[in-house]
């Protein structure tokens, strides 16, 4: 049994990360039916992850116009040790064409924990980090191209925190 709405039977998990948290190996995984993402560490170290070592990290909610919303589609996790105490950002990547249930709009988000209770969920620990909503350019070959989707197929961070991600598509 996974953490979230008891009435989705299925789940659709499409991407996954670990990180090492302190002294534990942490899994972070998206769960695009129910649009969450999955928090599991093996405390008890049996190498197993029990139903009670899965949590919630973060609800972005399903569609808003259906029973479910296929996004969260990836995402990537920093161990930012710069700040102290050391913080795990996680970026994830909705493609949904319309707002969830809960009102997330597509873009890549950022989640940070910043106290401590193994979740995102609290005020200001999570942001949206890029959207085509932002009117934003990147680097072409002839020259800056606006950013004008947001199919986001993979997003990673490179190991000195940069965030490099890929989008496919037609807006």
């Amino acid at each position: 049994t996974l953490p979230g709405d008891p009435s989705f039977s299925t789940r659709f998990m499409v991407d996954g990360r670990y990180v090492r948290e302190g002294y534990e190996d942490v899994f972070y995984f998206c769960d695009s039916e129910v649009g969450q993402v999955i928090r599991c560490v093996d405390s008890d170290h049996s190498g197993v992850i029990e139903p009670s070592e899965a949590t919630t990290s973060f609800m972005f909610g399903p569609s808003s116009s259906s029973s479910v919303m296929y996004s969260p589609d990836t995402l990537a996790v920093y161990p930012d040790t710069s700040v102290s105490p050391a913080e795990t950002r996680v970026y994830v990547a909705l493609d949904n064409w319309q707002p969830s249930s809960l009102g997330f709009a597509r873009g890549i988000h950022r989640l940070v924990d910043l106290n401590g209770d193994g979740d995102a969920m609290d005020t200001g620990e999570q942001s949206v980090f890029v959207a085509s909503s932002m009117n934003l350019t990147v680097t072409g070959l002839s020259g800056p191209v606006p950013l004008t989707l947001d199919r986001w197929k993979q997003v990673r961070v490179l190991p000195g925190g940069k965030v490099v991600a890929f989008a496919a598509g037609y807006s």
